[in-house]
């Protein structure tokens, strides 16, 4: 049986009147922040299909056969859960570590099956009125995110932000937590209190260094388009050097990549840098992989150094406006975009845009030709598009890109409010 998947999908029905409560029910402590033993949480772009693969995800925590797991990646929060069928999953997100019924950021989201349909339901929590706080709905909220239920149960699930600027863009605190539900429990109030696990987002992490031992990431960022080459160099000092080295990608990377491995000889030097260099197959996965080197002492016991490095299209594209106001009046308006360039080459190509039903790329803009731009320099352009009066939702934004031959799509999100 292969997995149920939603991309897009629509605002479920939840039950809104209160149930008894129930000893299950009770168990859930909201006020006790659960424990995490792997806190550095660092970018890995997951699969969403309903299995989970090895090295595909981080562990987060877990009761008796229920375990789940949480990644993250710019702007993206990934969760998962084993051995939840016929639950819902709870998670609640503080973008900004300060607090649940702090500001008004915070995200929660209910992913479970209605009728035989996965589905993700989003809320947002505006806690900045001293009178109480409250949730916001905005329609389509969910437009942006995935989620896959496999045969056993298992819940896969992507939480995009829709441009809102809900989600870490980049490394720095967190604090999340996923709870795992009676599908028939009732939505929680917003005045509720919720502690959550403090984490930290990342792009680099060690494991089990012996003492003395530091180690240290060297590389640009720079995301790597499948044909090309990938280089990424790990700096290791202190009195006692590991005796060899093994490096490869991890998980869903591995396949497209290479691994190697060698004896460290520091030539009398109390350090030594070591590059990974792998070429990335062509047709290899998109998303943020993990790069590892496995440090083996003398004693034998081994330590993990990894860097998250992202497999990217040719062409990146970024909205320079992704919040509007909604309007009772019908509108056309200009928004401005820019492409980026992820290869080592000068590009050129066409690009092609649309907008959902009610919405229009407006006449001359659907089409946009791309006159050749330089890697990594944006490339500014602009398009028309239609708004119908009292509009007020997530619109997702489609670009279809060929360049140099190579069809791709990327789809951003504007939010009207």
């Amino acid at each position: 049986m292969s997995p149920l998947l939603l991309l897009l999908f629509q605002d479920p029905t939840l039950p809104q009147t209160a149930l008894p409560q129930t000893p299950a029910q009770a168990a859930l402590d909201l006020r006790q922040a659960p424990l995490v033993a792997e806190t550095n949480r660092i970018r890995l772009t997951p699969k969403i299909d309903g299995r989970i693969e090895e090295e595909e995800w981080d562990p987060l925590g877990g009761s008796g056969e229920v375990k789940t797991f949480l990644q993250w990646e710019p702007g993206t929060i990934h969760v998962a859960a084993s051995g939840a069928a016929g639950k819902d999953l709870l998670l609640s997100v503080d973008p900004d570590g300060d607090g649940w019924l702090v500001g008004s950021n915070n995200l929660e989201a209910r992913i479970g099956v209605r009728d035989g349909k996965p589905f993700v339901k989003l809320r947002l929590l505006d806690a900045t009125n001293v009178a109480g706080p409250t949730y916001r709905e905005i329609p389509n909220l969910e437009v942006a995110s995935s989620v896959a239920v496999g045969p056993d149960g298992t819940i896969e699930a992507s939480i995009v932000d829709p441009g809102l600027g809900l989600l870490p863009l980049k490394d720095g605190r967190f604090a999340a937590r996923i709870d795992v539900i009676r599908a028939d429990e009732p939505s929680l109030p917003a005045n509720e209190p919720r502690a959550l696990a403090p984490l930290t987002l990342s792009r680099e992490r060690a494991a089990a260094l012996s003492a003395g031992l530091k180690a240290k990431v060297d590389f640009n960022d720079i995301p790597v388009v499948p044909g090309d080459g990938l280089a990424i160099r790990f700096s290791l000092s202190g009195d006692a050097l590991p005796k060899r080295i093994a490096l490869r990608t991890e998980g869903l990377g591995r396949e497209a990549t290479s691994a190697s491995e060698a004896p460290i000889i520091p030539n009398g030097k109390k350090s030594v840098r070591i590059e990974y260099k792998t070429g990335v197959q062509p047709g290899a996965s998109l998303g943020y992989r993990i790069a590892r080197a496995t440090l083996t002492g003398a004693d034998g016991v081994p330590s993990i150094v990894q860097a998250s490095y992202r497999i990217a299209p040719p062409a990146d594209v970024t909205l320079n406006e992704t919040r509007l106001r909604t309007s009772d009046k019908d509108r056309s308006l200009r928004l401005g975009y820019t492409i980026f360039g992820n290869t080592r080459r000068s590009l050129s190509g066409k690009v092609d845009l649309s907008a959902p039903q009610g919405y229009r790329i407006l006449n001359g803009d659907d089409t946009q030709t791309l006159r050749r731009f330089e890697p990594r320099l944006g490339l500014p352009e602009s398009f028309g598009l239609f708004v119908p009066a009292n509009a007020r939702g997530t619109v997702p934004i489609r670009f279809s890109f060929e360049i140099e031959k190579k069809r791709f799509e990327i789809v951003r999100f504007v939010t009207i409010d």
